[in-house]
């Protein structure tokens, strides 16, 4: 049974620790992975020009992003927020049926910076 193939940041790592000087058998035990699958790895042109991109949710184009920062900077919860935002959408909305987490997980890419809380007093 063959395993599933090595995403993009994996194979630069690969690329990276052979850039160091590290041979196959190293960089299989630091990644924990096996030799074979360095050994497949290890040229690299398939990766050379390939640069890791970060996902964007096709719906998180129609969301007032800095709308949602504001409320969040004004004491509304984010979930709060996410919550009144889907009760006011139609069914035809991108948005609509969009998990909590998924809107959080988006949240999170766009505004690293806002510090977590958990719970307000």
């Amino acid at each position: 049974m063959a395993g599933k193939r090595k995403g993009a940041r994996m194979i630069l790592e690969i690329q990276r620790l052979k850039g160091l000087g590290l041979g196959k058998k190293a960089i299989a035990r630091a990644l924990r992975i096996s030799r074979n699958t360095v050994k497949q790895y290890w040229e690299g042109g398939e990766v050379e020009n390939r640069v890791p991109t970060v996902y964007q949710a096709p719906w998180s184009e129609v969301v007032d992003w800095e709308g949602v920062r504001k409320s969040v900077e004004r004491g509304q919860a984010l979930a709060h927020h996410w919550e009144a935002v889907q009760e006011a959408l139609p069914q035809a909305d991108p948005r609509s049926g969009v998990p909590y987490v998924s809107f959080w997980r988006e949240y999170r890419r766009r505004f690293p910076e806002v510090p977590l809380v958990l719970g307000k007093m």
